[in-house]
């Protein structure tokens, strides 16, 4: 059974998709020496896989890149860029979060949005509702749209995007299917690329540099169901004693000069003694604890003192600041009505947040596995005990683990990462848009093209 919002979107999405495949795309010519370009300007040499996405993705109006850590997704958005600029194209980098976004940015050298702020999300007063204000009616400008993460993208944000494309755009989409599926309704990305109608590009070679990364073999032997390798350099085991040793590891790496934005504690849930709830309060009273100078709001059990890392928790059109978005508390405080306001630096932006837009705010010193997707940290020090036996499936240990750049340190018992990595998670997601996708395409052609309806 189907709400009617995720009916309609699934089979917006599909016919969109045939619409676009049945189109015949714009094409640029002397691709192989515009690629022969790229590595020079680049100074890379890139793999035949990478070769085979960028070809793809230049000659056909809808295509999917999709690889492990290190496979090289990134270097392939910087050739596509380079391409498509050399030919005067228009070209939208975006993610599902504020963070992925900042860091498709910061390696790329381009623009990065949200899909949200790319689409023009805005909050409607008088319905009480969100409106994209890019749509059919008013479509994006660009001609090529470079979606990444796109494993959190659910089915209403995917048609949404779709909606927003003009008739003669190219959309590349890249993620990691064995990734957490999206907290919203679908599981687009697996049912694009198991769909056999788009073109894939599977990235498996992982590239010199990435070879002796710990993080980089382990994530694969999670994906392949096998027993991890620990080291003392990378990818570190810690039997699991207290939360208060989790604390103190924290405690250590900030006093080796790394910020709070650096380290991140990852565990599967809110609740019990290694949940984020209470991680959080023993951090905050290590690290932050109160001070006659410092301003400090009680909303619930929630304690919000200036220097606290938050996250938002659902998206705020009003405010235009997402689910995921990070920041620090700047002021804490009691208006002249007594309303409780909170002032929060979300990446330079300065948001004012009142009452009841406190519920959306959490501690973020620690947080959950699913609030981590889409960021990227230097260190992830990763929880993974028997309090939260339910939790423990491989797609949550390899999206934890792959959150790290420099190093992993899991807390937790041997028997607990045994569970993680042999339990697939066996809780299906009931979709149609695979069979959805199959008969638009056979439609297609046949030369029996539908209007879209909604």
């Amino acid at each position: 059974m189907y709400l009617p919002k995720n009916f309609y979107s699934e089979k917006y999405i599909a016919e969109k998709i045939a619409k676009m495949l049945n189109e015949e795309p714009w094409r640029i010519s002397s691709i192989d020496e515009l690629i022969k370009e790229a590595e020079v300007a680049k100074n890379i040499r890139y793999g035949s896989k990478q070769k085979e996405a960028i070809k793809k993705a230049v000659e056909n109006n809808i295509s999917i890149i999709t690889g492990g850590p290190g496979t090289g997704k990134t270097t392939i958005v910087s050739a596509l860029l380079y391409i498509f600029q050399k030919q005067d194209k228009l070209v939208a980098l975006a993610s599902p979060t504020g963070k992925a976004a900042k860091r498709l940015e910061e390696v790329t050298g381009h623009p990065a949005k949200t899909i949200h702020r790319l689409l023009e999300a805005r909050f409607d007063k008088e319905f009480r509702s969100v409106r994209f204000f890019r749509n059919e009616l008013n479509p994006l400008d660009e001609d090529v749209v470079i979606v990444d993460e796109f494993s959190m993208v659910d089915n209403e944000l995917a048609a949404s995007l779709l909606k927003a494309l003009r008739e003669d755009a190219k959309l590349i989409i890249i993620g990691d299917m064995d990734q957490l599926p999206s907290v919203g309704a679908g599981n687009v990305l697996r049912d694009l690329i198991e769909s056999g109608v788009i073109p894939v590009t599977k990235l498996d070679v992982i590239f010199r540099q990435e070879e002796t990364s710990g993080i980089i073999i382990n994530s694969k032997l999670i994906k392949e169901g096998k027993m991890v390798r620990f080291n003392n350099k990378d990818f570190i085991f810690h039997e699991l004693v207290s939360p208060e040793q989790v604390v103190e590891e924290f405690v250590k790496e900030l006093e080796k000069g790394k910020t709070l934005d650096d380290v991140q504690i990852l565990t599967p849930m809110k609740k019990t003694d290694i949940g984020t709830l209470e991680l959080n309060r023993l951090i905050q009273e290590r690290i932050n604890p109160p001070h006659p100078q410092k301003e400090e709001i009680t909303y619930g059990s929630k304690i919000f003192r200036v220097g606290d890392k938050v996250m938002q928790t659902q998206n705020n059109y009003e405010k235009e600041i997402f689910n995921g978005d990070t920041g620090y508390v700047k002021r804490a405080y009691r208006d002249e009505e007594g309303l409780r306001h909170v002032v929060i630096d979300f990446d330079g932006r300065i948001v004012d947040l009142v009452e009841e837009e406190l519920k959306e705010i959490i501690p973020a010193y620690a947080i959950t596995i699913h609030k981590s997707q889409g960021s990227e940290y230097d260190t992830v020090i990763v929880v993974i005990a028997m309090n939260h036996y339910i939790m423990l499936k491989r797609n949550l240990l390899y999206t934890a683990v792959t959150r790290a750049r420099n190093t992993v340190k899991i807390f937790g018992d041997m028997q607990a990462l045994k569970i993680a990595i042999n339990t697939i998670d066996s809780s299906k997601r009931y979709t149609a848009l695979k069979e959805r996708l199959k008969e638009q395409k056979e439609q297609m052609e046949r030369g029996i093209l539908y209007a879209l309806e909604i």
